[in-house]
């Protein structure tokens, strides 16, 4: 309860203070981000916060007037890839996303503007158990932000470990009914040849 600058304004009142996570809205700034985790559907509108990251984010260009940033904070509860989605939506300016690994470090991630005949604007990122990411929404409106971790396989033949559990294609067992997959006597279609003559 002081007046620590001798400017009239008083501890969050202050504009000097209004970064400071004790301050800060809910929401506005890293310090003080909203949680979200696998599962999480989201409907909000962009106002009120401050645009904490000023100019460019994802190489976007700069948001226009009254744009404003939602922080959100995603930790994965288990290792695994998450999807985040915003789809477009009429009633808002186009949202833009940007993950990163820290709000004083580079995007790691981004999804421009979804537009109207683009579909919804979707980004993925494999995260270990406990690890976290910070997931920024700028624009204005009403917005939509859907997390998922996708638990199974989804492409058996592209070499990589698409569910996070440590084994890739037809080793992972999401993909044994995978045609791809299938091996001599997995089906009648495709049976075992003679096996060595009886005695």
């Amino acid at each position: 309860d002081l007046d620590g600058d001798a400017d009239g304004d008083y501890d969050c009142e202050d504009s000097d203070c209004w970064r400071d996570p004790a301050c800060a809205p809910e929401g506005d700034v890293c310090g003080n981000a909203l949680e979200l985790a696998a599962g999480s559907r989201v409907l909000d509108t962009l106002g009120g916060l401050g645009l904490d990251f000023q100019g460019e984010l994802c190489g976007l260009d700069p948001p226009v007037e009254g744009a404003s940033d939602a922080v959100y904070l995603l930790t994965a509860e288990r290792s695994g890839l998450y999807r985040i989605t915003i789809p477009y939506l009429p009633q808002g300016a186009g949202p833009a996303l940007a993950l990163m690994y820290g709000c004083e470090e580079s995007e790691v991630e981004c999804a421009g503007a979804a537009e109207e005949e683009d579909g919804p604007n979707v980004v993925e990122l494999h995260l270990g158990e406990g690890e976290s990411v910070y997931a920024v929404v700028r624009g204005m409106g009403i917005y939509e932000l859907a997390v998922d971790r996708l638990d199974k396989e989804l492409d058996c033949g592209d070499g990589l470990d698409g569910d996070g559990d440590l084994v890739t294609d037809c080793e992972d067992p999401d993909c044994r009914a995978d045609p791809s997959c299938a091996r001599p006597g997995d089906s009648c279609e495709d049976p075992l040849g003679p096996g060595p003559p009886l005695p």
